[in-house]
């Protein structure tokens, strides 16, 4: 790695250490890493919202390059979080047009490009984790990635009690949640071999010792 890769990757927040992330990462492929997202009310009850960015900068060519692999992670995700959660559908959103320069100033430029891809679950109806609520009051409304709740969603969150945000050790929680769904995958003939995810995916982000535990139970029952 020359100087000037050295100085923008440190000032890339998509390129931040993978341990940083240690208990949000969900899964870690060849190419894409899954990190939960710390908002995970998302401010109207996207549970499960995380980023999965793509591993360094990439040229228009790479990124085609990867293509298949960064829609496998998307399907993976979504299905866990349908699954354990039920999540109706999924959005998608890529960002990551602007990066910092060497210089420390924002740029379009594609030698800094670093996408990463916003993974959102959509719930129809009120899901419900570990005793919390959540619900997707813009189901059928156009996305907005980081939106504000009007004073309507935030009456209405305080009215039934939905959308509290979590705390880090309930996104741990979560995150070990979503991992063991990952590992069903993996045993459940239903799935599809394409979309299955792999146990060394699953391990190298960190998983709990629940999630261990119960890959090795599941492998002997194989």
């Amino acid at each position: 790695m020359n100087a000037t890769e050295s100085k923008y990757t440190v000032n890339c927040h998509s390129c931040v250490p993978p341990e940083k992330d240690a208990k949000r990462m969900v899964l870690h492929t060849e190419f894409c890493i899954g990190v939960l997202r710390t908002d995970q009310h998302g401010a109207r009850g996207w549970l499960g919202r995380a980023v999965y960015y793509v591993i360094g900068h990439l040229n228009p060519e790479e990124v085609l390059m990867i293509a298949g692999d960064r829609m496998r992670c998307e399907m993976i995700h979504f299905m866990a979080c349908q699954r354990l959660l039920g999540a109706t559908r999924g959005n998608y959103a890529e960002a990551g047009n602007k990066n910092i320069d060497e210089e420390g100033k924002p740029t379009s430029e594609q030698l800094y490009h670093h996408p990463h891809r916003h993974i959102l679950p959509r719930y129809q109806n009120v899901a419900e984790w570990r005793g919390k609520k959540f619900m997707d009051h813009t189901f059928y409304e156009p996305m907005e990635l980081n939106p504000t709740p009007s004073e309507k969603e935030k009456k209405l969150n305080e009215e039934k009690e939905v959308n509290i945000p979590l705390a880090s050790e309930e996104i741990a929680f979560l995150k070990s949640d979503i991992q063991k769904e990952f590992v069903r995958m993996i045993f459940d003939e239903k799935v599809s071999k394409v979309f299955k995810p792999k146990w060394e995916e699953i391990a190298r982000a960190y998983p709990s010792e629940e999630v261990n535990e119960l890959y090795n139970s599941l492998l002997t029952v194989q």
